[in-house]
């Protein structure tokens, strides 16, 4: 056998090795995008008014989230700045417990988005059109080895 055939069958090879590994070792590769506009997703309808869905949204996280540990972006304000020591206007993911206080910050908004385990590639987007659940938006894209 040549030297240039053993190094081909090694590169075919390991070109296979790479291949099996990808495609049958990692156990969770995924990504999934769901945009609803019409009915419902896990309890939230369309057309829902902003209490409805914003209580209803414990129960639709817990249906994504095993572990239901959700989070919501904040923007820091001045005040809580400098005790955190962070700049005004930075933005932080804070857990989020659907709690009666929690839904002054939420209720104004034009869209919520909801951040499973902390963890920006899995998300739940609801947004609003004249104060009434238009569009329901649902991201996962997870990469996992362990």
């Amino acid at each position: 056998m040549t030297k240039k055939i053993k190094i081909a069958i090694g590169f075919i090879f390991l070109l296979g090795l790479i291949f099996y590994a990808m495609l049958w070792q990692i156990p969770n590769m995924s990504y999934a995008s769901e945009e609803i506009l019409e009915g419902d997703y896990y309890g939230i309808s369309i057309g829902m008014n902003r209490a409805e869905a914003y209580y209803n949204l414990p129960k639709v996280l817990s249906e994504l989230d095993s572990d239901n540990v959700q989070f919501s972006l904040v923007v820091v304000p001045g005040a809580d700045a400098l005790v955190l020591n962070l700049r005004e206007g930075d933005q932080l993911l804070v857990q989020t417990r659907f709690s009666d206080s929690e839904y002054e910050r939420f209720k104004g908004q034009e869209h919520w988005t909801v951040y499973l385990k902390g963890d920006y590639s899995q998300f739940l987007k609801v947004y609003f059109c004249n104060d009434k659940v238009c569009k329901i938006y649902f991201h996962t894209q997870k990469f996992e080895v362990f």
